[in-house]
């Protein structure tokens, strides 16, 4: 397809059309790709065009919920205050908001781990825990954190990776087994830190039976 003809088909009108349980309102005005639209139980969310006519967004998250979507603008969870829906995450029939921690960055979560308290900040939270423990140099100020010079973020981005990431050569061994990282984990890096602790001297993060997933009932800390 040119460039010419597939410039077109983005910006081809669907206003009124249906899709599921969705009504395509109208082109966000910031995004030619992305379409306000209006969910039969009364919610409304921001999604692309062609997840739409592929079927992979019929609702605005109530199909798979049982419940319609709530606006969240301007709520607070934890450190974390809803801004607004993310457009680039409602693909999985979850709704993602973008959010602002109270110490100034802004982050994308999922709907649900604000609700059930699993995420309640962009991750400084744990970094400041952190601290308290002395595990982390206490002259570096807070602009300067990244969750990358937390102690245990390696091992939460490998968990993660070597279950969901195909191109890892080692992923045949995990994710390519069905071994996968709970919810609570894989979208909260706060909730991780929280549930395993700190590392021990000279020990990593092991599961108990071999054939189960990472998860807080099946995971601790071990020898080499």
């Amino acid at each position: 397809m040119n460039y010419n003809l597939r410039y077109r088909t983005h910006k081809a009108d669907i206003s009124g059309k249906r899709f599921g349980r969705l009504v395509a309102i109208r082109q966000h005005s910031d995004r030619y790709r992305y379409w306000v639209c209006k969910c039969d139980c009364g919610g409304e969310i921001i999604c692309r065009k062609d997840s739409l006519k592929n079927g992979l967004t019929k609702s605005c998250g109530c199909i798979k919920t049982g419940r319609p979507m709530k606006d969240r603008s301007g709520q607070r969870f934890g450190r974390l205050v809803v801004i607004e829906p993310h457009l680039a995450k409602q693909y999985d029939g979850h709704v993602w908001w973008s959010c602002l921690c109270d110490c100034g960055q802004t982050t994308v979560v999922r709907g649900s781990s604000l609700e059930d308290g699993t995420t309640r900040s962009c991750g400084c939270l744990a970094i400041e825990m952190t601290i308290k423990r002395g595990h982390l140099t206490r002259g570096i100020r807070r602009k300067e954190f990244r969750l990358e010079d937390h102690p245990l973020y390696s091992t939460w981005h490998s968990i993660k990776s070597r279950c969901h990431c195909k191109s890892r050569k080692d992923w045949l061994y995990y994710g390519g087994r069905g071994i996968t990282v709970c919810d609570r984990w894989i979208h909260s890096f706060d909730a991780f830190v929280e549930d395993v602790g700190e590392r021990p001297p000279g020990m990593i993060l092991g599961r108990i039976d071999r054939d189960g997933n990472y998860e807080p009932n099946n995971c601790r800390w071990m020898t080499r």
